[in-house]
């Protein structure tokens, strides 16, 4: 903890000193503690952290004081929030649950937001963390998220509050969402790799056009590349675009990092126009399914379809009929248990060069 001068804008200097050691009990080891928030409620300052790590073992614990010169208690009763003692079979399981932050709506009711992801069999997610929220519950003085052994409800009753926001994108639920890139912008929800400057695409009036880089998926470098967010365990993806033309490939990805996507595209080679599907699996991509077409329409349709820890590619050929390219791969691969990482799936566009065909 430190003291800060708000007129110099500078911190007070020999201020500091250590309120947490390492955790809530330092004996018991905990993975590192971390991401504090501090309040003032009620004449007591209320610290609340992360403990345990990103994993399975997060939680959210809470300590206290009376004054910022005096120690801070940890509650008695910790963690306040965690889903790290229940049976990793239960259904729709909500794990990996820390990272909270208070607030209190203008109505006087205290909610809490936090990190956690949906699993599937048991332990995997391909969507990432994601914000879930829960009333707070206030006993002796304490703020409770939820009581030790109590599953996170996949569904919540939303806080009572007459603040609407305008507009708003739906974030949650089944919903089906269209981006044909006909605004002056890119939409916020899309992003690209490593970088924020982008010279590798640009909004036309017809769409978005990507240049067809000679930089692959799993380089270091930045490929010409935008995706969004995979926001649902069952969902179908589809991109429409232009055949591209020789020595070019283009396609849908799922991706997840360099060594953990796919990359189902279409180029055209000496015999024909082919369909591939290009899969990275903790080594450099390599090629899983390719097959010459002669039906694929000089407006491409692919799609890929997610069921949970399974994946498959679908394309529109030319009568309109949706044809099975390859069905249900490993989708476990782009998991965080597998692949690594907290981030989740990304679904998107790419383009690149293909100089040696």
């Amino acid at each position: 903890l430190w003291e800060f001068d708000l007129k110099t804008k500078k911190v007070v200097q020999n201020s500091g000193r250590v309120i947490v050691n390492g955790g809530t009990d330092i004996t018991k080891k905990p993975i590192w503690i971390e991401g504090p928030h501090i309040y003032k409620i009620n004449g007591w300052y209320y610290l609340l952290c992360a403990e345990g790590g990103t994993g399975y073992d997060h939680s959210a614990v809470i300590f206290r004081s009376k004054s910022l010169h005096e120690n801070f208690v940890p509650y008695e009763k910790n963690p306040i929030l965690t889903q790290r003692d229940l049976n990793k079979d239960r259904a729709n399981p909500i794990t990996t649950a820390g990272h909270a932050d208070f607030i209190q709506t203008k109505e006087g009711d205290w909610w809490a937001v936090f990190l956690a992801t949906r699993a599937y069999d048991k332990t995997l997610y391909n969507t990432g963390r994601e914000t879930f929220l829960l009333p707070v519950t206030w006993k002796d003085g304490w703020p409770v998220i939820l009581e030790q052994g109590q599953e996170i409800p996949y569904q919540h009753t939303k806080p009572a509050i007459k603040a609407v926001t305008a507009n708003s994108d739906q974030l949650t639920g089944n919903f089906t969402r269209t981006d044909n890139f006909s605004s002056a912008k890119l939409g916020f929800e899309w992003v690209s790799l490593r970088t924020g400057d982008s010279p590798f695409y640009q909004l036309t009036k017809s769409g978005i056009e990507l240049q067809a880089l000679n930089i692959k998926l799993d380089s270091l470098e930045q490929p010409a590349f935008l995706g969004r967010r995979q926001q649902h365990t069952h969902f179908s993806a589809n991109a429409e675009f232009n055949l591209p033309p020789q020595k070019t490939s283009a396609g849908i990805v799922a991706f997840q990092g360099e060594t953990a996507h796919y990359y189902f595209g279409v180029r055209q080679q000496k015999k024909g126009t082919e369909l591939f599907i290009e899969q990275a699996n903790k080594s450099a991509p390599i090629i899983i399914h390719r097959e010459l077409v002669t039906d694929v329409a000089q407006t491409v349709s692919l799609s890929i379809d997610g069921d949970v820890g399974k994946i498959s590619f679908f394309y529109i050929n030319t009568k309109g009929e949706r044809k099975p390219v390859l069905k249900n791969a490993d989708a476990k691969i782009l998991s965080t248990e597998i692949a690594g990482g907290f981030v989740g799936t990304l679904l998107g566009i790419h383009a690149r060069s293909e100089g040696n065909l």
